[in-house]
């Protein structure tokens, strides 16, 4: 077989139930069909197309195993169990000679082979009994067999494996009458040479157990005698709904109400003539705030999760309230209005802006884009349109404005030009800047003059240059 990666998976599946005679895959690789153990229940398979079973491998050595239907291999039924375990013998199977040939086949075989017999070996360790890691160092050696024979596997008092005389092999109870009133009484006698263990009660004539509360009488016409308070009962149930009839629920010493629903159960506030509703009163029981589900009309199931983090509040419709840390996903709006009027959105799959829509915007202070004030230019020149809208370029050298990339149309802003100490410095534009008539630019040369230039956004590859302003001082 070509070398393949092992996988790491547990070298071990198991299949049950009215499956026929498979296939049964297994996702572990193996180097040849010798690898596997198929066991039948109990009953260990026999390979072989006249035996129990078959095997089908791919080029990366997994596969599956297919039952013959004879013998041993007959189809599994409802109480069968087949399982298909790592079975490579624990042996090497490669000598490297010293001074001889080292082949890369040979040495990923051998590779291969020894992490299949390590994974068999951690499968089965996973199925033994062992203590856990971080136990304090003990010898966990079982004591001899003419020590444990006939005894019961237990734990010392540190910890350790013992065999303990003690198994039950008959258990026998009497009962005594005693006198009314008297206490009764429980005793429990074991012979451990037999392993016979007698129990022996005492019951009081009249007792006829728990019979309802206290001072009322039992079903079977005695004397109550039943539970006075059901902190007698350790473990009791109810029998029936519940009647608060008109109390509370309270505790004592500030202890706290937990409500505990064991496994996937949950606490449900049921509706009546209302909705599910829980009211959180103020400390002082004055006020009170409700918290309630839909209404029946709404037809609505849904999940609330409560949100992570640190201490907050739930929004309100209605509350002044402010957010921190809030994120819109990517394309969605953020709307105003009760009918959507206007919104705001990060447009990243079209146009990778922040958009302001669905209304005239006005801005109530001033709106001061960003710019670029980059004081070393010469050679050629890409203004950034994406990031910036106003340049300021000091002029170090002859300049040549190449076309970008990255223009809005509608965009609008102006470039500052500012000659160095030396001055005489050019401004060329490539073909997406254009000017009035074609002209091109003429600035100021004297040195460290400042010219602006406006330019608006036709079009895309389209930029309007507008006529320079020269030498402001």
């Amino acid at each position: 077989m070509a070398d393949i990666p092992i996988n790491a998976v547990d070298r071990r599946v198991q299949f049950s139930g009215n499956t026929g005679t498979g296939p049964f895959a297994f996702t572990f690789n193996i180097l040849v069909d010798a690898d596997l153990a198929v066991f039948k229940n109990s009953t260990l398979l026999t390979l072989g197309s006249g035996a129990d079973y078959t095997i089908s491998t791919n080029a990366d050595g997994t596969g599956s195993v297919t039952l013959t239907g004879s013998n041993n291999g007959t189809a599994l039924i409802t109480t069968d169990l087949l399982t298909i375990v790592g079975g490579r013998q624990l042996a090497r199977t490669t000598d490297f000679v010293t001074a001889g040939d080292l082949l890369a086949s040979s040495l990923n075989e051998q590779l291969d082979s020894n992490v299949i017999m390590v994974q068999q070996l951690d499968e089965k360790f996973t199925r033994a009994l062992r203590i856990n890691q971080f136990d304090a160092t003990a010898d966990m050696t079982l004591p001899d067999k003419a020590t444990r024979a006939g005894k019961l596997f237990s734990f010392d008092s540190n910890g350790l494996p013992d065999a303990t005389a003690g198994k039950v092999d008959t258990v026998t109870a009497s009962a005594s009458g005693l006198s009314a009133g008297a206490s009764p009484t429980a005793t429990a006698t074991f012979t451990a040479s037999s392993g016979a263990l007698s129990l022996a009660f005492g019951i009081p004539a009249g007792a006829t157990g728990a019979a309802g509360p206290a001072g009322a009488d039992g079903a079977d016409g005695a004397d109550g005698g039943g539970l006075a308070d059901v902190v007698s009962d350790t473990t009791p149930q109810l029998g029936g709904d519940l009647d608060m009839n008109g109390n509370d629920i309270v505790t004592t010493s500030n202890a706290t109400i937990d409500l505990a629903p064991n496994g996937t159960g949950t606490v449900v506030v049921r509706g009546n003539t209302n909705p599910g509703t829980i009211v959180f009163n103020c400390e002082s029981n004055s006020h009170g705030q409700t918290v309630k589900a839909q209404p029946h009309s709404a037809a609505v199931t849904n999940t609330l999760t409560l949100p992570a983090g640190g201490n907050g509040e739930l929004v309100s419709t209605v509350a002044t309230q402010e957010l921190t840390n809030k994120v819109i996903p990517d394309d969605e709006n953020l709307s105003f209005g009760t009918d959507s009027d206007a919104f705001i959105k990060y447009d990243e799959t079209s146009t990778d802006h922040l958009k302001i829509g669905g209304a005239v915007t006005t801005f109530e202070k001033a709106a001061v884009g960003a710019t670029d004030t980059d004081t070393t230019n010469t050679g050629n020149v890409t203004l950034d349109f994406d990031a910036n809208q106003n340049f300021v370029l000091t002029l170090t050298g002859n300049v040549t404005l190449v076309n970008p990339s990255t223009e809005n149309v509608g965009q609008s802003g102006f470039i500052v030009f500012i000659q160095d100490a030396t001055g005489g410095r050019t401004v060329s534009t490539s073909t997406d800047y254009e000017t009035a008539g074609g002209s091109g630019l003429t600035l100021s040369s004297a040195a460290s003059t400042t010219d602006i230039v406006p330019y608006v956004v036709a079009a895309s590859n389209r930029i309007l240059l507008g006529a320079p302003q020269l030498a402001f001082a």
